[in-house]
């Protein structure tokens, strides 16, 4: 706040005024609104998983909804067959090229909790999925063009995911 001050002949002389540095309240209300964000995300996408009885639909309804919540170009839900192999069981949107999806999936397959690969067409991410601490699949999405990389909030949330993804992954047939 601040007042003007003027001189005898009521001419302009200067201000008077109090301040206070208000960044440090600022910065943590911005970091509670991201947190609720977040939160209200999760629970919209955990109660479209949660309403579908059909694991293939779940996983649909999955990838469906993380696309636009993200954002995201693309997503899909890979399972983890008996034979070794991964099979494409949910995806939604545009998938990222074969020569930067698939050195992500063999990382995962080979053990990395999750992968992230920066090119000049987009960003992929990869993360595990687990039922029981077994791993059966990889949740997958990708940014496309100039949506840009990924967020400490958007890997929590796809954390928070994958472990729907595993249940649902397990109780396909």
């Amino acid at each position: 706040t601040a007042l003007p001050l003027s001189g005898p002949d009521g001419e302009w002389c200067g201000a008077r005024g109090l301040c206070r540095n208000i960044t440090a309240e600022r910065t943590h209300e911005a970091a509670l609104a991201g947190d609720r964000n977040r939160e209200r995300l999760l629970a919209y996408i955990l109660g479209i998983v949660r309403d579908e009885m059909d694991p293939a639909h779940m996983l649909q309804a999955a990838v469906g909804a993380l696309v636009p919540a993200l954002p995201a170009t693309g997503a899909s839900i890979y399972r983890l067959e008996e034979a070794g192999d991964m099979v494409c069981v949910a995806q939604a949107g545009t998938l990222p090229p074969d020569e930067v999806l698939d050195p992500a999936l063999r990382r995962v397959t080979a053990g990395e909790e999750q992968v992230e690969m920066a090119v000049a067409s987009g960003a992929l991410f990869a993360k595990a999925t687990r039922f029981q601490d077994e791993f059966n699949g990889v949740l997958c999405l990708w940014r496309g063009g100039a949506i840009g990389p990924w967020h400490s909030e958007d890997r929590f949330l796809l954390t928070e995911i994958a472990g729907q993804i595993g249940l649902a992954n397990r109780q396909l047939v």
